[in-house]
């Protein structure tokens, strides 16, 4: 099996008339030395040629309208289907920062070991008024350690 010359892609479009001077005057070059692209360019100038040729059919007033019709149904779709897209999009990120904030909320951080003894203290009956008063400070740092986090 023969490799297809690379320059044969360019071939159509320079037929057209849609490659600039500087590209058609390669390709015109590479056309005298490239044998089966001067034969492409030949096939492919005698298939425009008898296109152009043919009868162009005749269209009646009611498939025209038809036609107009389903263009413009088809001519919405995009945007309609684009904006579902992002409808789906955006549910999905409030789904996901709504789950975020409830597992959030659910798990608080372990109470720290001062944090633990000050409420073992203050629970306990038989302790000293010392240890309530350390108790009382230590929770009362906590309310002001909360605060200036914020």
């Amino acid at each position: 099996m023969r490799k297809e010359c690379p320059e044969s892609m360019r071939l159509s479009g320079y037929l057209d008339g849609e490659v600039d001077a500087a590209r058609a005057a390669a390709i015109e070059l590479h056309l005298a030395q490239c044998a089966e692209c001067a034969a492409l360019l030949k096939e492919l100038q005698s298939v425009s040629t008898a296109v152009r040729g043919m009868p162009v059919p005749a269209v009646s007033p009611f498939l025209m309208a038809r036609l107009d019709r389903h263009v413009d149904r088809y001519a919405w779709r995009g945007p309609q289907r684009l904006a579902g897209v992002l409808a789906a999009l955006a549910a999905s990120v409030a789904i996901v920062c709504g789950l975020q904030l409830m597992q959030t909320s659910q798990t608080s951080p372990a109470p720290e070991t001062w944090e633990r003894a000050a409420v073992r203290m203050t629970s306990d009956d038989s302790g000293s008024t010392h240890d309530a008063s350390v108790a009382e400070w230590m929770v009362a740092g906590l309310g002001e350690t909360g605060a200036q986090g914020e």
